[in-house]
């Protein structure tokens, strides 16, 4: 009897033990402790490189700092988000963000740098540029415009874009797919193809990137008399093509104009055209003579006819 007593106490007391123990795991559920958190939360989000360094450069590249001026730019100094760069009509710069990160700037071009995510977002007034992000890149490149309201991204491959001032974004996709998206529509551009999005519009369907860049020139007369003078041509559609000192824009069917003020005795004219993908064309004209001056008028007379 006794012994029945003790084992139904014993039975009674690892009964409520375990009781005690369950409610323990159901109202105080073990918490992982915040090293564990931190780790794992920095494994899983992406590093995004701070800076890009300026690895080579012609022309003339100046930098803008918050609100400040704007200051040369110098092989070895850095580019942080917040800050904006331009090149002039000479102008070439290559970054670097990290080991998997490469941004060409091109001549004429305009952008600033700033992080959405883990996405290093350049915003193109104008121009071109094009970023390489290879597979040991954890982050992706957008690019846009300063309005922000059309994208184009890659995260493994080359892209290449043509920014207008009037906020027309060009988008080639040079190696490998190419997202875009714009008024609550996305598409996806293939290797090889391009896509032209205007203000306010969803992406159009790509279209194949021509084998090379046309260009072709209508040069003034080579003896004119009037100081301006009228160039046109035809090169890709959307192109960037400066004509003398203007920049122009090449319509959808690839026409440009330009008018150069030409000066007094012999002038020589280059036009350069540059499409999204980088590829640049230029021609030069032949030798203009330009004379405004009035013919000197002469008056013969015969000598003897005043004997």
């Amino acid at each position: 009897m006794q012994d029945g007593i003790d084992i139904r106490f014993i039975i009674g007391v690892a009964a409520i033990l375990t009781a005690l123990v369950v409610l323990y795991f159901i109202i105080l559920p073990p918490s992982i402790p915040r090293s564990d958190t931190r780790r794992e939360a920095s494994v899983d989000r992406p590093r995004v490189p701070e800076v890009g360094v300026l690895v080579s450069a012609q022309g003339k590249i100046e930098v803008q700092r918050s609100a400040e001026s704007w200051t040369p730019l110098r092989v070895g100094e850095d580019v942080s988000f917040g800050d904006t760069l331009r090149t002039d009509a000479e102008g070439r710069a290559s970054l670097r963000y990290g080991p998997g990160i490469a941004l060409d700037v091109l001549p004429d071009t305009e952008l600033g740098v700033v992080r959405r995510g883990d996405a290093i977002r350049f915003l193109v007034s104008e121009g071109v540029a094009i970023a390489d992000v290879r597979p040991e890149s954890e982050a992706k490149i957008q690019f846009t415009t300063p309005r922000e309201d059309v994208i184009a991204e890659t995260s493994q491959g080359t892209l290449g874009v043509l920014a207008q001032s009037d906020g027309t974004l060009q988008a080639a996709a040079i190696r490998g797919e190419t997202a875009v998206s714009a008024a609550g529509e996305s598409r996806v551009v293939p290797e090889g193809y391009e896509v032209t999005i205007r203000p306010g519009q969803a992406p159009p369907v790509p279209t194949a990137l021509p084998r090379s860049l046309l260009l072709k020139v209508r040069w003034p007369a080579a003896a004119p008399r009037e100081r301006r003078q009228r160039v046109t041509g035809v090169t890709h559609p959307g192109a960037r093509v400066r004509v003398g000192e203007s920049v122009v824009k090449a319509d959808e069917k690839g026409r440009f104009e330009a008018v150069v003020q030409l000066s007094e005795g012999g002038n020589t004219i280059g036009v350069i055209a540059l499409d999204a993908a980088g590829r640049q064309r230029s021609e030069r004209a032949p030798p203009i003579e330009l004379d405004t001056r009035a013919p000197t008028a002469t008056v013969e007379t015969d000598p003897t006819m005043w004997e």
